[in-house]
């Protein structure tokens, strides 16, 4: 039988790279989207998708219930949803830093919290949230989305800890900037001076980061848990 994929915010930029992957290695795979559908990974073989708001956890629930009935069960869950909003620290209304905290980091706990039952029942579970670089170094004007990358690596690793015995295991893939998503968004200027600052001198391919995520969550990848394994160029070593 096939392994069984979800990715929750799977419908655009990083997401969608990953749900592609999975697919192309013969998942069966899932994903999730907020208010707007991507018609291109519906017409995916072996690809299915739900609408839930990953923010509101009667919806994770029942996003849950509906995995479990349509496929069966689930061996790999990736936690790709993520917004990004402007502010520093002095000018960041609550409002928005409530509304980041939730979307990165706690819907990746509700993912967590109902979707690891059905991880434990397949012996070789993966759970995998996406995080940045900027949860390592912080990023001036943008305290909320530091703060909730920052964050999933205290869930993870517990994640990690309470599925071990399991033979679940629960890792962070942590990005630099990629020619997809938020890095399409800057202006020509600040993409320049940006590139000029990593190392490798240029943003990462979307498609070798979903590689990635793919190779973490095999069944041969069983020792690498609780870990943030970073994809940047080397902007953060």
């Amino acid at each position: 039988m096939a392994r069984r994929a979800l990715i929750i915010g799977g419908n655009g930029g990083v997401g969608a790279n990953i749900v592609k992957a999975f697919a192309a290695a013969g998942y069966d795979t899932a994903y999730s989207f907020r208010s707007k559908d991507n018609e291109e990974l519906k017409a995916l073989p072996n690809v299915r998708s739900y609408k839930a708001d990953a923010v509101d956890e009667d919806q994770i629930a029942a996003l849950a219930a509906s995995v479990r009935a349509d496929l069966g069960g689930l061996d790999v869950c990736v936690y790709a949803s993520g917004i990004f909003e402007n502010g520093v620290i002095m000018k960041t209304e609550a409002e928005s830093w409530k509304r980041v905290l939730d979307v990165n980091l706690t819907g990746a706990f509700y993912a967590a919290k109902h979707m690891t039952p059905m991880l434990r029942e397949s012996g070789s579970g993966r759970f995998v949230a996406i995080s940045s670089v900027t949860g390592d170094l912080g990023v001036y004007g943008a305290c909320s989305y530091a703060a909730s990358k920052a964050g999933l690596v205290g869930l993870v690793r517990t994640v990690a800890l309470e599925n071990l015995k399991y033979g679940v295991t629960a890792n962070i893939i942590s990005l630099g900037y990629m020619e997809t998503g938020m890095g399409k968004q800057l202006s020509d200027v600040v993409y320049e001076s940006v590139k000029n600052s990593i190392p490798m001198k240029r943003f990462g391919d979307p498609a070798d980061l979903a590689q990635v995520v793919v190779d973490v969550c095999s069944e041969h990848a069983n020792y690498i848990c609780g870990q943030t394994i970073r994809v940047n160029g080397m902007l953060y070593a």
